[in-house]
């Protein structure tokens, strides 16, 4: 029996032991902008991660190796122990919901259900911003060469998006209140997307412009979106320029740097 006890006390031990050593995995790519939203939360909050970047460029997440991981073949995914997630605001509510401190006042995620059906409200509403802006660029045709160009019919529609952020933030500092959230993390890209197109009248928008300077003092902003965001205008114009042939020329230029 105390043998028994002993061996339970050295399982116990070891399991424990395995549980601190777990390393936090997050596949991502820096210039996806879902992969960068959830690659600031784990800045925000301090938590120790490995990070593996995934060659968008080079089309690593098609390949039979990342499809292992997440059959979806997408960026990001963030894999904790047996946790394996593939959705950034998933991968968001589940990093703040276990990860942030209890007593941090200023929460990225609010934990009081009313707060959080206000704060999901935004967040659909976001989603749904997302992909309008993505249909107007008009990425995936121009991707394939079938398209020269965004889907300008569009563009008032994106106008009017656009000053619901505007609208929000006349009257809040930050998208979800007086304090930083996730859905800044979450809206800034969505907002910066409209930058791919070379889109100018931001003067329009002064509460947009505020709201950013305001992110712009965050650590990790130059990293996680200014950064991406120029490498996408960049690529954007490229294509726009040059067709999907670049894209075979910038998996190249990464080939030969290795």
């Amino acid at each position: 029996m105390i043998f028994m006890n002993l061996q339970q006390c050295v399982f116990l031990i070891i399991y424990y032991i395995s549980l601190i050593n777990m390393t936090i995995e997050f596949y991502y790519h820096q210039q996806s902008p879902p992969s960068c939203v959830v690659w600031m939360i784990l800045k925000e909050l301090g938590i120790d991660y490995k990070g593996t970047v995934v060659d968008l460029i080079k089309d690593e997440q098609k390949g039979a190796a990342f499809a292992k991981i997440n059959p979806r073949k997408q960026v990001p995914v963030l894999k904790d122990g047996d946790v394996t997630l593939t959705e950034s605001r998933s991968i968001a509510i589940y990093l703040c919901t276990k990860y942030e401190k209890a007593d941090k006042k200023e929460k990225l995620y609010p934990r009081d259900p009313l707060e959080q059906a206000k704060f999901h409200e935004l967040m659909m509403r976001d989603v749904d911003n997302y992909h309008f802006f993505g249909t107007y660029l008009n990425g995936e045709e121009i991707f394939a060469g079938r398209a020269k160009g965004v889907i300008e019919p569009l563009l008032p529609r994106c106008e009017e998006r656009l000053q619901e952020y505007e609208d929000i933030l006349a009257k809040n500092k930050y998208i979800f209140g007086s304090h930083l959230t996730f859905l800044d993390f979450t809206c800034a890209h969505t907002v910066s997307g409209m930058a791919m197109t070379g889109f100018k009248d931001w003067e329009k928008y002064p509460n947009l412009r505020k709201w950013k300077d305001t992110l712009s003092k965050l650590p990790y902003f130059e990293e996680c979106i200014k950064a991406p965001t120029d490498a996408n205008v960049q690529l954007f114009t490229l294509l726009l320029e040059k067709g999907p042939e670049v894209l075979m020329a910038l998996a190249a230029a990464q080939e030969q740097k290795k």
